[in-house]
């Protein structure tokens, strides 16, 4: 069958996740359901076509300018002027057939690292049922599943889904997802966390990024999602166990999440709990490489609200701002002391311009403090596409 290229119709914005799932991939510049509709929307848009093969992707390029001084006064060292090539990711999709397909996803991240983000078949028997086999992304929180620069408010992504929800947080499992009209659920069957290389600023470095991975540990995932007219309310949980330790460490996040559009704003909120059993034993056993204490309990939210100010228009100039809270030393061991420059508070603001629906232009001020007075204030810029 001869082949075409075809745009990959991608998630936008998130407040604008309930836009009309029925349109048509020639209509590149209208905005879709990003969130209750994820899963089916991602994989269906990457592969209706009349040909069998189909390629898109993403990319990013960021710019930080720190502070000289951070905010007890001290000199900061290092680069104060950084700018960062940071990802450009390719999707490739194949239908086999009506019911089978692949979707992979090839990543390129700071133009030195390549990683396999996503490599599942999927099979699905009706259009509301979805199985899917190989490495996927978790399915917990808001960004690990809306990654991309056009979907998301300011430069970087979110302290609090980086470092107690690890995005960009991918594993080698099964899943099942099912669509309904007002709901959509998610069940998963994925490897644990290398709890070997958790910390006192969380577990991001125990993700395995699907390389060597120890799978004596699995992890069960939940998820749902349930549409409210112009909003979303969700909640996840992944309940696992800590691999490539002696110590038995049971380690559970849970989300609730929120993303809405109303009248030209967009909204989104998120509240997360982390949990890890044993932390104590977990400690003395990696106390000869980390010293810092992992912590028994870690937790954070965000509450976000931008604005459209050109309704209307095919552009899109989206003022926003966004508190963060984010402390991976929430509950320590007795006896222990809390590493408090990992309690975090940020406050983000900024705008995205969209001269077309799949570019974004982006700047923000980044207000960065913690209990250490650690904290450096930065001004951000990015340029962002998906296509």
């Amino acid at each position: 069958m001869k082949r075409k290229l075809v745009v990959l119709t991608t998630l936008v914005t998130s407040s604008i996740a309930f836009s009309a799932m029925g349109q048509s991939l020639e209509m590149l510049d209208k905005k879709i359901n990003i969130l209750t509709e994820e899963i089916q929307s991602l994989k269906e848009t990457k592969h209706s076509s009349n040909g069998s093969t189909h390629i898109g992707g993403y990319g990013e390029i960021l710019f930080h300018h720190k502070n000289r001084t951070n905010e007890s006064g001290a000199k900061n060292t290092g680069n104060l002027v950084e700018g960062h090539g940071k990802r450009f990711v390719l999707y490739i999709g194949k239908k086999f057939n009506d019911q089978f397909k692949l979707t992979s996803e090839l990543e390129i991240e700071d133009t030195d690292a390549i990683f396999v983000e996503q490599a599942t078949i999927d099979y699905s028997p009706n259009s509301a049922s979805l199985y899917s086999a190989g490495i996927m992304l978790t399915p917990v929180g808001i960004t690990n599943l809306y990654h991309e620069p056009t979907t998301f408010y300011g430069v970087d992504r979110n302290t609090v889904e980086n470092k107690i929800i690890p995005a960009t947080w991918r594993s080698i499992g099964l899943s099942y997802t099912h669509q309904l009209p007002s709901m959509s659920y998610q069940v998963a069957l994925v490897n644990s966390l290398d709890a070997s290389k958790f910390s006192s600023s969380g577990v991001r470095s125990g993700r395995y990024k699907a390389k060597n991975v120890n799978f004596d540990k699995a992890a069960v995932v939940g998820r749902v999602d349930f549409k409210l007219s112009n909003s979303v309310l969700g909640a996840s949980a992944y309940i696992g166990n800590g691999s490539n330790v002696n110590t038995k460490v049971s380690h559970n996040i849970y989300d609730l999440h929120y993303i809405g559009k109303m009248m030209g704003f967009k909204l989104k909120a998120m509240y997360t709990l982390s949990t890890i059993s044993n932390a104590k034993k977990l400690n003395t056993e990696l106390a000869s490489v980390n010293t810092a204490l992992v912590a028994e309990q870690m937790s954070g939210y965000y509450m976000e609200a931008g604005y459209n100010l050109l309704r209307g228009s095919e552009m899109s100039l989206e003022p926003f701002v966004r508190y963060e809270r984010s402390n991976t030393q929430d509950k320590i061991q007795a006896g222990g002391v809390k590493d408090k420059a990992q309690d975090i508070t940020n406050i983000v603001s900024g705008i995205n311009f969209y001269p077309v629906a799949n570019v974004v232009v982006k700047a923000d001020y980044t207000i960065n403090k913690n209990e250490a007075k650690t904290g450096s204030n930065s001004f951000n810029m990015g340029l962002g596409w998906n296509f």
